[in-house]
């Protein structure tokens, strides 16, 4: 500042000036900016749940409408139809309802792109116009028209609806640069030709060019310091009205910010000036001009001009907003875009700067107002940005929120929303009025009963509780204790770990099964003819008087409509429905009752209806009314109702006929019905959909119509949900079209946008599910129900028991949960063939409720069992699914694309049941439940389910011990048996401790005869005698054992001696009798008898027959004529026939003398012949008929003439006999013979006396007897004998044994086989005492009953250590080489460890001991037992929860846990996230990189990553394997690469800068490369300094010739005070006086060109300390 030479001013004058302008430019930046800084907050989904957003328009006087484009042919209108009437709450988000959808369809080919788009709003229909533009041609988007621009060079100022069906363009049309514009209006059509109007010429270098909609019907158009009106339609050009402003505009904008469309329609004008000034003209017109004082703000510094303003345009608001909004670019460098507001209902107004949180600043380029509905019937304008939308914290409650935290300017650290949650506090949605995060945190309880609700803690590691010390799930791995009081690492002795719960340990306290033992259908009594084909079945309250017919509902049910139906409504494919009873459908021996009509019912429309559901009644006065939803096949849904007068005598409600209506309703089709409660009927509709119809008295039926597979009511606990917290009484959690389940308010699943919030959101870990029910859970500190997913995921069905679903927590999202595995399905189902029923169960103790599952083949039951806890004081058990059931059923039970069953499933026991079933037949022992269904192809279907305990001795689902008098028992006593140990087959009712002398135990529990024995007489005093042995036993041979029979040979049907194979009496099929033993074929001359099962000699003479009179080939000697065989004659060695010998037997020739006839033999030849060469030949001999050759030899003579060689005798000499014509000499054994050959004695000499088979003998040979002169044959058994008999031997044949004189293959039971004295074979000797059967003296080989075989033989009461007792063999088996001690696992004598030796480890589920544990389990250190790893593991090691492998998704090896995908900085091999290299952000695993390794205990060893794709901001990627900081020798960081990289350096460098070669650094080029850059470096530097001395020189010569310096010169003074000033200028003032508040120093502190420094110190006092 310069200042006038002459007298010197006032001490202090300049430095007074200089800070009085200080201070008034700091009060202006101030004034500027008067206002805190304004914070936003978003809600936490976008405006729309479907494609982000397009673009937002507001028709007039209606709510925002948002514009997605789900394909380039299509835009789709979104609207805001939220109700707020019953859910206030709009913080969530969206606000854009998927549903409330308008579709607009480009007819034609898009615009080449790139085209813009221009929505419209128009007035008068329901969606806006839609213009889309390049810079050539312009289109409607529905139109199959686009138009040229009227110039090669046109904008688009502005735009606005003409009509419903047409756009008005306001266009900047530029034919030549060097000429004016012209500035035109283009009416464009939806249809038909378009059309342009020239307003005025605009000058060509006038700049801006600014254009916005007016009221009515105009344009605002600035250029120049004018603005110009342009009202509409274009009469002729300079038909507009001209305003002079004198000033330059960069901004326009027409709204209602403090007018109203009532009185001031033109709206009011805003306009932004160059130098930063808004003016704010209200209610502005044409040509007066604004009609009120103009309002007037600056922007503040940093906001860049020009900029936008977001207010709506007078064609979307019609009522004031009073609030400006200012979009612009900071200013300074920064590229980022400023937000600002001012309140205008100030004549001067300011602005204060707006913060949005990160999650919408990104795109406030495109930001926008949103009108969308408000609380109490109002609307309010938002902010959106990038489809967020983000309220003031006003609006969104953040003082009066106590649940949030908002930012504002005193946070540190903000939050992408501009909230979080308050601690210990965590989101849930609606669940509280004005309450974000009424929900808890895990680890913390919602304490209703406190002020203010707060989150106290749970018990250590508890996830989730239900109070102070009642835990329900709890972290990690832990498990819940009995008591429920306490997370443990493992449940106490006795209990063992499922689903995170300590459940009774089947080990020790074994757990019953449910089997599936009867699917059959029910009976029913007799249906008229004209009823046919049952289609459905329903439960009702309806009864039919028997006395009178009169259709009435009972009293009880008047009183509590929730009381169990016992009617059956019965519905038929043609007939009218008919009425029975629960209890006469089923088993029983009586008559059953025909059902009847009902004659309310009695209507058509009620036949052909494939679904029924009744509700109620409801009572009104004396008028109770069922309601009724029934689906007609093919056919819409309907509702009904029936009104009946109650009986004031009875308390009975009469139905008549007329009082049934009915009416169809907009659902088709429906797969099965449920009943909510006694006014709501839930419709699952055929096509996932679903609807609630609601029956309240007084008024017409509602129905909600939504999405989804499955859904169940949250029933109204005690303090769910509170009138003051919330005003939302019904809370639905369905299973969605996505199978994630969600818990919404049933008031926004009805359109209503903000559903979105809960959707798919109420588990922490997304799971897919196909079934919600509610068990029943009552008990002592239960809640009534339970809510419990289901699934069947591959095979495996899975549960999830929500404890206390939403109350714990008080969220509504993110609910902790644990999956129970119940068991594997046997064959694939899908999911639309899956069906889950919940049955309330009454007579199980600890077991109030039961699921039932049901596909199209297949059952399961699964009982939910509630133990009570242990612990001090005792807490309730965690309920847990158990007592599985999974059966397929029978093939008659199977459909076809569709469940086993529809409608309703009675529960069994029910009143009147038990009755009807003690007319029938009982329920077996083991009875648990029994259910009716209806089947499409069977109708109505009884399934029957019973108790399976490991131990048949005992009872119930808890498998308690039976009375050991008991075999099976349905209780503890004596008295409860069902079966007996021991009992008498006369008595089996009596139980006994052991059967009597003489009576054998039996499978049966009887005590029988003995073995074998069919039946025994008993003497007082005595045992048991067997009178008889049943068929395959004998009457034993041991002594000792008359009592009980033994078993025939196995060769044997029935036998006269047991395991003796030749005394058969009966064989099996295919076998024959033969000499006492069955053989497979009958030998030769023998043949098999059908009739009499053996084997039949053939005749005499047959060698082989076929039966007893079909010979099929002879015996010698014999000949076959007509299957007969003859002998031949005595001639004859062999014969053709009767006269003609084949062979002549020895010694005989042929007699006739021609070879060529027939001929029988002879000795001797016919007279005068003699024998030849085995011929007659003649002459012969005297008396000779025939010679040998010769005459003199003689070997036949005549007839009466005997041949004693070589005479003809008359007799024959002693000791010979004649033979034929000769005498023949007898053996030497034969006294007298018939023959020659030993065995044709007649009678023998004295030293042969005994004869057989006509031989003599000294002595009878082997295998016979004597027996007088004769010897006899043994049995065929023996080898020796004294007798016929088959007991008379004395010696047996090799294989078989002497035993009381019968030669046996094998020695009975209780005896072993032992060499005899002398030859005598082997004999049969009789075991030790305690023995059953044995091999030698002390060698048993099998034990009584009641002993067991050990190692050594020996016969005793237990196993030694290491093995394990076999029952079915009564044998010790070794145990397994690894097992320290085993038990018996099954009836095939399997081992089972029980305990393991040394270096191993025990698995519990497969039994055994090995090394390391099976997949599927692991072992803690130190510990020697196996335990099960998680749901989700295929394999663990050392913990449940720390996965070496998984069934589903990936292993994340850092935690060991299973996951959908990978984590950052992993990749996925074979089922595992392999960690990146050090510094790699993201990598990807190639086809040769290794996989991980279990080592021999289990352990994961896993390799890193070998490549890398990209590394961590900073680093550098290296050869696509490593990521470094810095790049090695030869490369060079290249920042310009994605992802960053190493690059290599050009050949010839050895360091560089860039690729090229002259980014080199090295001297691997020329080295005087790097010379040349020193010294060009120096050289710059130098110039450099020369020019600063240059300047420098300058400065001081015009400062020279200014005039001198004086020592003292003021303006010196001040100038440096200035420097000091400015530099300590802060917010606020400040005064100093140079003369009086400073004193000088008397020291010079230098000297200078520009002043002379002085020091001066402070002369006020120092401040006290």
């Amino acid at each position: 500042m310069g200042r006038t030479r002459g007298a010197p001013p006032a001490p202090g004058a300049g430095l007074t000036t200089v800070l009085l302008l200080v201070a008034l430019l700091l009060a202006l930046a101030e004034g500027v900016r008067s206002q805190a800084d304004l914070f936003l907050h978003a809600g936490l989904l976008n405006a729309s749940t479907m494609d982000r957003a397009v673009a937002f328009v507001t028709q007039p006087g209606q709510m925002s409408l948002a514009l997605t484009q789900p394909s380039s042919s299509m835009l789709e209108i979104i609207r805001s139809a939220d109700s707020t009437a019953v859910v206030e709450e709009l913080r969530w988000g969206p606000y854009f309802e998927a549903y409330q959808v308008d579709m607009l369809v480009r007819p034609r080919d898009p615009l080449s792109a790139p085209f813009s788009l221009m929505v419209l709003p128009a007035p008068g229909i329901s969606t806006p116009l839609v213009v889309e533009y390049n810079t050539a041609q312009v289109a409607m988007m529905e139109s199959t028209q686009f138009f040229a621009w009227p110039a090669p060079l046109t904008k688009v100022l502005a735009g606005q609806a003409a009509g419903i069906n047409t756009a008005s363009l306001l266009l900047l049309a530029t034919p030549d640069p060097l000429l004016p514009r012209n500035l035109l209006e283009m009416h464009l059509p939806r249809s038909g030709m378009s059309s342009f109007l020239s307003v005025f010429q605009v000058p060509r270098d006038a700049d801006p060019v600014l254009a916005v909609p007016g009221k009515p019907a105009s344009y605002y158009v600035y250029f120049d310091g004018n603005i110009h009106h342009v009202p509409l339609p274009v009469q002729s050009p300079g038909s507009s009205v001209s305003l002079p402003l004198g000033e330059d505009v960069r901004g326009l904008v027409v709204s209602f910010l403090v007018s109203d469309i009532s009185n001031c329609p033109g709206g009011d004008l805003v306009l932004l000036f160059s130098d930063g000034r808004v003016e704010v003209r209200p209610c502005f017109d044409f040509p007066a001009g604004s009609q009120q004082a103009t309002l007037t703000g600056f922007l503040p510094p940093e906001a860049g001009v020009p900029g936008r303003f977001l207010n709506p345009d007078i064609h979307s608001n019609t009522s004031p907003l009073f609030l400006l909004y200012y979009v612009a670019p900071l200013a300074g460098p920064s590229l980022s875009m400023g937000l600002w507001q001012a309140d205008v209902r100030q004549s001067s107004f300011s602005w204060r700067r707006v913060h949005l949180p990160s999650r919408g600043t990104s795109a406030l380029a495109t930001a926008s107002l949103v009108r969308l509905a408000a609380p109490r019937g109002l609307t309010k304008w938002l902010l959106q940005s990038d489809g967020v939308v983000h309220f003031d914290s006003v609006d969104f409650h953040c003082a009066q929120d106590p649940t949030i935290v908002c930012d504002s300017a005193s946070t540190i650290e903000r939050s992408p929303l501009g909230w979080i949650c308050a601690p210990d506090r965590a989101m849930s949605p609606f669940s509280a009025a004005g309450r974000l995060c009424d929900g808890c945190v895990d680890g913390f309880y919602l304490d209703r009963n406190s002020p203010g609700r707060p989150c106290q803690p749970c018990i250590d590691n508890c996830r989730t509780c239900d109070g102070p010390d009642r835990c329900l799930l709890c972290d990690g791995p832990l498990v819940l204790a009995p008591s429920g009081m306490a997370c443990l690492p493992d449940c106490p002795s006795g209990f063992a770990s499922v689903a995170g719960t300590c459940q009774p340990d089947p080990q020790s306290r074994p757990q019953a099964d449910t089997l599936l033992t009867e699917a059959a259908p029910e009976e029913l009594g007799p249906v008229p003819a004209a009823n046919r084909f049952l289609l459905a079945l329903a439960d009702t309250h309806l009864v039919v008087s028997p006395a009178d017919g009169t259709t009435y509902i009972p009293a009880e049910a008047v009183l509590n409509p929730g009381a169990r139906r016992s009617g059956v409504l019965l519905f038929f494919q043609a007939g009218q429905p008919l009425l029975t009873t629960s209890a006469s459908i089923g088993p029983s021996s009586s008559e059953k009752p025909a059902p009847v009509a009902i004659p309310p019912l009695g209507l058509d429309s009620l036949s052909n209806v494939e679904a029924f559901m009744e509700v109620g009644p409801l009572v009104r006065g004396t008028e109770a009314e069922l309601n009724f939803v029934f689906c007609p096949r093919s056919q819409n849904v309907q509702v009904g109702k029936l009104t009946c007068v109650v009986d004031p005598g009875s308390e009975n409600a009469v139905c008549s006929p007329g009082h049934f209506s009915h009416n169809m309703i907009s659902v088709y089709g429906c797969r099965d019905l449920r009943r909510v409660d006694d006014r709501r009927i839930l419709i699952f509709s055929s096509t996932n959909f679903m609807s609630l119809v609601v029956f309240d008295p007084y008024s017409s039926v509602r129905i909600h119509s939504f999405d989804g597979m499955d859904a169940v009511f949250l029933p109204p606990e005690p303090g769910r949900w509170e009138a003051v917290v919330s005003p939302i009484r019904d809370w639905i959690l369905t299973i969605g079209l996505t199978q994630y389940p969600s818990v919404t308010p049933l008031d926004l699943l009805t359109g209503d946008s903000r559903q979105a919030v809960t959707q798919t959101q109420l588990l922490d870990v997304p799971h897919s599910w196909q079934g919600v029910n509610f068990l029943r859970t009552a008990g002592p500190g239960r809640r009534q129900r339970e809510v419990v997913l289901s699934r069947v995921n591959g095979l495996q069905w899975e549960v999830a028991l929500l404890r206390g679903d939403v109350l714990p927590s008080g969220r509504t999202v993110a609910l902790a949960h644990r999956i129970q595995q119940l068991g594997r399905l046997p064959e694939p189902v899908s999911s639309g063939m899956l069906r889950f029923v919940a049955l309330d169960v009454d007579w199980l103790p600890g077991r109030p409720g039961a699921l039932f599952m049901f596909t199209d083949q297949v059952v399961g039951l699964a009982i939910l069992h509630c133990p009570e806890g242990g612990g001090s004081p005792p807490g309730p058990g965690a309920c847990l699914l158990q007592h599985l059931s999974i059966t397929l059923l029978p093939r008659d039970f199977h459909t076809s694309g569709q469940p086993a069953f529809s409608g309703p499933v009675i529960l069994r026991p029910e009143p009147g049941h038990q009755a009807t079933l003690a007319q029938g037949a009982a329920p077996s022992p083991g009875h648990v439940l029994t259910l009716m269904a209806f089947s499409p192809v069977a109708g109505p279907t009884r399934l029957a389910f019973e108790a399976a305990c490991p131990d048949p001795a005992s009872f119930g689902l808890d498998c308690l011990a039976c009375d050991p008098l008991c075999r099976t028992c349905a209780g503890p006593g004596a008295g409860d048996c069902l079966s007996c140990m021991h009992a008498l087959p006369e008595a089996p009712g009596t139980c006994l401790p052991g059967c009597p002398a003489g009576r054998q135990p039996t499978s049966s529990g009887l005590c029988g005869c003995g073995f074998g024995c069919v039946g025994c007489n008993v003497l007082p005093g005595e045992p048991a005698r067997c009178m008889a042995c049943q068929p395959g036993h004998a009457p034993s041979t041991s002594p000792g054992f008359a009592e009980s029979c033994s078993l025939c040979d196995d060769s044997c049907a029935e036998c006269t001696l047991p395991m003796e194979p030749g005394a058969c009496t009966k064989c099996h099929p295919l076998a024959w009798l033969f000499g006492g033993a069955c053989v497979g074929a009958c030998p030769s001359g023998f043949w098999p008898d059908s009739a009499s099962g053996s084997c039949l000699p053939c005749a005499a003479g047959c060698a082989a027959c076929t039966s007893a009179s079909a010979c099929t080939r002879c015996a010698d000697r014999h000949f076959l004529a007509a299957g007969v065989c003859h002998v031949c004659d005595g001639s004859c060695a062999s014969c053709a026939s009767a006269t003609d010998c084949t062979v002549c037997r020895p010694g005989l020739v042929f007699l006739g003398t021609d070879a060529g006839q027939a001929s029988l033999c002879g000795s001797t030849c016919a007279a005068g012949e003699f024998a030849g060469p085995g011929r007659c030949a003649v002459p012969c001999g005297e008396h000779c008929s025939s010679c040998p050759g010769q005459p003199d030899t003689c070997t036949l003579c005549e007839r009466g003439w005997l041949l004693a060689s070589p005479d003809c005798v008359a007799e024959c000499p002693a000791g010979s006999s004649p033979l034929g014509g000769l005498c023949s000499t007898c053996h030497g054994s034969c006294a007298t013979c018939y023959g020659p050959g030993p065995e044709q004695c007649l009678t023998c000499k004295p030293d042969t006396p005994l004869y057989m088979d006509g031989r003599c003998h000294g002595a009878c040979p082997e295998g016979t007897f004597p027996s007088g002169p004769l010897c006899v044959p043994c049995s065929m058994t023996c080898a020796a004998c004294a007798g016929p008999e088959a007991n008379q031997c004395t010696a047996c044949p090799a294989g078989r044994a002497l035993h009381a004189g019968a030669c046996v293959q094998t020695c009975p039971e209780g005896w072993f086989p032992e060499d005899g004295p002398g030859a005598g074979g082997i004999v049969c000797r009789l075991c030790d005492p305690g023995c059953l059967a044995c091999q030698a003296p002390g060698a048993c080989t099998e034990c009584p009953p009641g002993a067991v075989l050990d190692p050594a033989g020996l016969c005793g009461d237990t196993c030694p250590e290491g093995w394990h007792e076999c029952a079915s063999s009564r044998r010790c088996l070794r145990c397994p080489s690894t097992c320290g001690a085993c038990t018996t696992a099954d009836a095939a004598c399997a081992a089972r460890c029980t305990a393991c030796r040394s270096g191993f480890i025990l698995s519990p589920v497969t039994g055994t001991c090995g090394a390391a544990c099976p997949p599927g389990e692991y072992s803690a250190a130190g510990d020697a037992v196996c335990q099960p790893c998680g749901p989700s593991c295929r394999s663990c090691f050392e913990s449940a929860d720390r996965c070496t492998g998984c069934l589903d998704g990936v292993l994340d090896t850092a935690t060991g846990t299973c996951l959908s995908a990978c984590p950052a900085r992993s990749a996925p091999l074979e089922g595992v996230c392999l960690l990146c290299s050090g510094g790699c952000e993201r990598c990807e695993a190639a086809a040769t990189q290794p996989g991980c390794t279990l080592d021999p205990a289990g352990s994961l060893a896993c390799p890193e990553v070998l490549g890398c794709a990209a590394c961590e901001p900073g680093l550098f990627l290296l050869g696509g394997a490593s990521c470094v900081a810095e790049c090695p020798a030869g490369t060079f960081p290249d920042q310009e690469a994605s992802p960053w990289a190493c690059a290599g350096c050009h050949a010839e460098c050895k360091a560089c800068l860039g690729p090229e070669k002259a980014d080199c650094l090295d001297a691997s080029g020329p080295r005087s490369s790097r010379i040349g850059l020193a010294v060009g470096l120096a050289v710059g530097l130098l110039l450099l300094l020369i020019l600063l001395i240059l300047l420098v020189l300058f400065c001081v010569r015009r400062r020279t010739k200014a005039g001198p310096a004086a020592p003292k010169d003021l303006d010196a003074e001040d100038a440096t005070m200035l420097n000091t000033i400015v530099e300590l200028a802060l917010p606020g003032a400040i005064l100093v006086g140079v003369d009086t508040d400073f004193r000088p120093l008397d020291e010079t502190l230098g000297a200078g060109t520009q002043a002379t420094p002085t020091g001066r110190r402070s002369s006020s006092a120092p401040c006290p300390s």
